[in-house]
């Protein structure tokens, strides 16, 4: 019998262990091992570190130099000078996971982002093994980003996305254009072990609470503060509004405009920052509507966990969540920033449950259909199997 193939998986870092690094771990675990050894790699500890080796995945840390531990773009704000010297070490970089590549002899290398692409990218090239570069969440092709998107889908071999229109969304029209062949869009599959099998019954009084909860750590792009906008007029007709946010801060200066901005409207009774949590599925099943605000997404996790759990959602259309959700029928879509459009939406899930529970059973049959996390695994599989000529 043959030995499983060795395949070298950059890890995505995150301070949380949330929506990459748990699509990453799902995509780890369902990897067929009768063919496929992984062989991950990160920059630092994190939890998933931690919980890839509690599932005895082999993961190697290898460190940044300090001037490419920069997050959120911070290298575009660096001198000239700088900026040279961080593509130096971006060689090194390269230079030192080829050297962990050839002793294991991969034959494939994965990376979530495009910072990941760029410090694995040429020691791919260089191995002569296949590149997948998994977009997930990416930000728009403008200035520099422009220019690094196109050295990363050059290097890759293929492009997963999370959905077909991504691409569209994310890149230059013209790279779209010239590295069109190499998109593959795979939606990501939902991990339903705790979701509950069965309908969760939502009816409740009209004077009963009706809670909204939204899922993601606070920071802009998530934009939480549209949801705290859009109710802060409904709480005084409809008092029963309750808001959950549940999520780790990561970016203070943000949590401390939204938590002045619910001072400032006498919010603070209908609105709770729940922190970290890890059982979000419980929450959801909790919950009378699921909330997403985003500025930019590719198919979040919460998406479909709460489809799964059969919960109505209003969610902002950007990314591939217009290929998920269908407007009026399996959820609502608002413009980003549509205050209005919000209020809107939520006033009329709060006054028409009869309709809210429709939506949310034909969003589970949906999830049923687009997220089975079988499909997502097998067809990823395949596609490793075709890269390595197996």
């Amino acid at each position: 019998m043959s030995q499983p193939i060795p395949f070298l998986f950059y890890a995505p870092y995150s301070k949380s262990f949330t929506g990459g690094p748990r699509v990453f771990l799902n995509l780890i675990e369902r990897l067929d091992k009768t063919q496929f050894r992984p062989i991950c790699v990160s920059h630092c500890e994190s939890l998933l570190t931690n919980a890839l080796r509690d599932r005895q995945i082999e993961t190697i840390i290898l460190p940044f130099p300090k001037i490419l531990e920069v997050y959120n773009e911070g290298v575009f704000a660096y001198s000239w000078i700088d900026k040279l010297r961080s593509l130096k070490a971006l060689v090194q970089y390269n230079s030192r996971l080829e050297q962990i590549a050839r002793r294991y002899q991969v034959r494939g290398i994965w990376g979530r982002n495009v910072k990941s692409i760029l410090l694995i990218g040429l020691a791919a090239r260089r191995l002569g093994v296949p590149l997948i570069w998994d977009v997930g969440m990416e930000k728009p092709s403008r200035g520099l980003m422009r220019h690094l998107h196109w050295i990363g889908l050059s290097l890759a071999s293929v492009v997963v996305t999370e959905a077909s229109s991504q691409p569209q969304t994310i890149f230059d029209p013209k790279a779209v254009r010239q590295f069109e062949k190499k998109f593959i869009a795979i939606a990501p599959g939902t991990n339903v072990d705790r979701i509950t099998t069965s309908i969760i019954d939502r009816h409740r009084e009209p004077t009963a609470p009706f809670k909204i909860l939204n899922v993601g750590t606070i920071q802009p792009r998530k934009n939480q503060l549209l949801l705290l906008r859009a109710i802060q007029p409904l709480v005084q007709q409809y008092p029963q509004i309750q808001v959950q946010f549940a999520g780790s801060i990561a970016d203070e200066l943000y949590f401390s405009e939204c938590k002045a901005f619910i001072e400032a409207h006498n919010l603070s009774e209908s609105v709770s920052f729940l922190g970290w949590r890890d059982d979000i599925l419980e929450l959801m099943q909790q919950s009378n509507l699921f909330v997403l605000c985003s500025h930019n997404e590719g198919v979040p996790c919460a998406i479909g966990e709460a489809m799964y759990a059969g919960l109505p959602m209003i969610a902002t259309a950007i990314g591939g969540i217009p290929e998920i959700i269908s407007h009026k029928e399996t959820g609502f879509l608002i413009e980003p920033d549509a205050v209005t459009q919000l209020q809107d939406w939520i006033e009329f899930c709060l006054l028409n449950p009869s309709i809210l529970e429709e939506i949310g059973t034909r969003s589970r049959e949906v999830a049923q259909q687009k997220f089975s996390i079988v499909g997502w695994s097998s067809r990823y599989n395949e596609l490793l199997r075709q890269l390595c000529q197996i």
